[in-house]
């Protein structure tokens, strides 16, 4: 399957949607992160205990993506399911990939129907083609 749009314009999407200080809450336990910088290398963060920052690269985001890009919806069981996420040993602590699908959910190609567990997330594809642009260039 062809992917809609390539990670480095996802990318470029998602830093233009966000910006730093803000806040930025998980989609199912709406856990609060404070976004404390945002640029090409990385959207650093800082969980509400506020003991780690942590930062979300492009290439934390790429596997997500894939897997959104190529079902048209995305969920734990999916990352499962392509080998990106071990539920028995995650290389990531389980909230970094909460983050990561409420970063996604910010743009505006991608949807997140609340009501519906699990958290999945769907690719709207009628708008996957909007005009890009923002702090981050074209």
């Amino acid at each position: 399957m062809v992917k809609y749009k390539q990670i480095d314009s996802v990318w470029r999407d998602l830093l233009n949607s966000i910006e730093a200080p803000s806040e930025i809450k998980t989609l199912i336990h709406k856990n609060v992160n404070h976004i404390v910088s945002v640029n090409w290398n990385g959207i650093g963060y800082v969980s509400k205990s506020g003991r780690t920052k942590m930062t979300i690269r492009k290439e934390d985001v790429e596997p997500f993506w894939d897997v959104l890009s190529e079902e048209g919806e995305l969920t734990i069981k999916l990352l499962v399911k392509h080998g990106i996420y071990d539920m028995e040993r995650p290389s990531r602590p389980r909230w970094f990939g909460a983050v990561i699908f409420s970063l996604l959910e910010k743009l505006p190609y991608v949807d997140f129907d609340e009501k519906h567990k699990p958290r999945t997330l769907y690719l709207k594809r009628e708008s996957i083609n909007f005009k890009e642009g923002g702090r981050y260039g074209t």
